[in-house]
């Protein structure tokens, strides 16, 4: 039986694990397969990473960003953990010395892209490697993305099934923090799991509190906009992330705020040159209380602790995309906001431009999630209580919610903890 708390403390330096880490490690050293559906500061990427440790071989990590690999290479290097990352940034030398490892049996972590991994090269490569875990981060994207934006998330299956034929097959995880029925069951089938364990804790943030403000113009959305970043970055320190649904908006926001006189704000999205976004997320980073205007390029296992306020200019076209956005803020526990601005327009917008490329099937499923999302931004039940039940699987835990604070349900929000200021402005709205 191996010490998992003893293992955290020499190689991390945690004095304790959380039970539901030691659940799921308890899992993954008995040799099953696992799917993690744990919220946001839970520490998910601390269980795989454990797990590989205490394996003879080299653990893979499947990971959808660029910046996430980076992030957690730099980390597990800080603490003398052999790890690389091995995508389209890294360069011929580099990568020459990423293989000269694996086929040394050097790496403990070797992290890729799902595109990568499909890659002959790499195949090649992996072929020759005794592999411990395949472990897939965001594995929420399997379900959401593999349809249509990146179907190589729907072929990691197929090229475990052809691993297999040349190596002993390895314990296959999923971790993300948002999960339905019906992503498990794509999760389950498409990364041909054996029979996995499901571990799953309400989707909850008692430390979050979310409020959803109906707004009649562009116009009022700027002008809360703008006084929400500065009340925010005044009383509650920390920093600020805005999603816009455009990259034209980011730019078009940021340029917008620079002239009312804020001078720490930039814009990201998917289009700039990755010099471009590795400096930008750095700035973001380590200067102090920046606002970050972005498209959802921005966020997933980004480990940035002190978000202190994310506000939507639009909606998201799912409750998926809404948790997982919301959820950048407040990662160190301490009580921070979700603020989405909303016209009845701007859904229908964001489902346009979702369908306008999706497949008949993935239409279905996205028009789906956009009834739910409807549903949460028009009526008025507890923000927190619809998002918990949306994402209730058979396993996870009951939730009391009895400290939820979000908009709805704790009319003293705005009274109470934002100056009265934003008070006067919802009302005459």
């Amino acid at each position: 039986m191996i010490d998992w708390p003893a293992l955290a403390q020499e190689k991390f330096g945690f004095s304790k694990l959380k039970r539901v880490q030691l659940e799921c490690l308890n899992y993954l050293g008995a040799g099953q397969d696992l799917i993690a559906v744990l919220p946001t500061g839970i520490g998910k990427s601390l269980i795989y990473q454990l797990a590989g440790l205490s394996a003879p071989h080299l653990s893979v990590v499947i990971s959808p960003l660029v910046a996430l690999m980076f992030d957690q290479v730099r980390q597990l290097h800080q603490r003398h953990i052999p790890a690389a990352s091995w995508n389209s940034l890294t360069p011929p030398d580099m990568e020459k010395q990423v293989i000269a490892q694996l086929l040394e049996g050097r790496l403990k972590f070797l992290y890729l892209s799902p595109e990568k991994l499909q890659s002959k090269k790499v195949t090649s490569i992996l072929d020759k490697v005794s592999i411990s875990y395949l472990n897939v981060d965001e594995a929420h994207c399997i379900s959401e993305w593999s349809p249509d934006f990146r179907p190589e998330y729907g072929e990691i299956g197929t090229w475990l099934n052809n691993y297999q034929l040349k190596q002993s097959r390895p314990i296959v995880t999923a971790f993300t923090a948002t999960a339905t029925k019906a992503t498990v069951k794509d999760i389950v089938n498409l990364l041909k799991q054996n029979q996995p364990q499901i571990v799953a804790l309400p989707c909850f943030r008692p430390n979050l509190r979310y409020h959803i403000l109906p707004v009649p113009s562009e116009g009022w959305k700027r002008i809360i906009m703008k006084k929400m970043i500065n009340l925010t970055t005044n009383n509650m320190g920390g920093r600020v992330l805005i999603y816009a649904s455009t990259r034209l908006m980011t730019g078009w926001l940021a340029r917008w705020l620079i002239t009312q006189g804020l001078t720490k704000v930039k814009y990201f999205h998917a289009g700039l040159l990755p010099t471009e976004k590795e400096n930008t997320l750095s700035w973001f980073a380590s200067v102090k209380a920046p606002v970050l205007i972005t498209t959802n390029a921005f966020g997933m296992g980004i480990d940035i602790p002190d978000i202190r306020l994310v506000l939507h200019h639009s909606p998201p076209a799912s409750i998926e995309a809404y948790a997982q956005e919301a959820g950048r803020a407040g990662r160190d526990g301490l009580e921070s906001l979700a603020i989405t601005l909303y016209r009845s327009v701007d859904l229908e917008n964001n489902l346009k431009f979702l369908l306008s490329s999706a497949s008949f099937e993935h239409r279905k499923r996205l028009l789906f999630q956009a009834r739910q999302m409807y549903r949460l931004l028009e009526h008025k039940q507890c923000i927190n209580r619809t998002i918990v039940k949306y994402f209730r699987l058979p396993q996870t835990q009951r939730c009391s919610l009895a400290s939820c604070h979000c908009g709805r349900c704790y009319p003293k929000f705005f009274n109470n903890d934002i100056p009265q200021q934003i008070k006067q402005l919802t009302r005459q709205n």
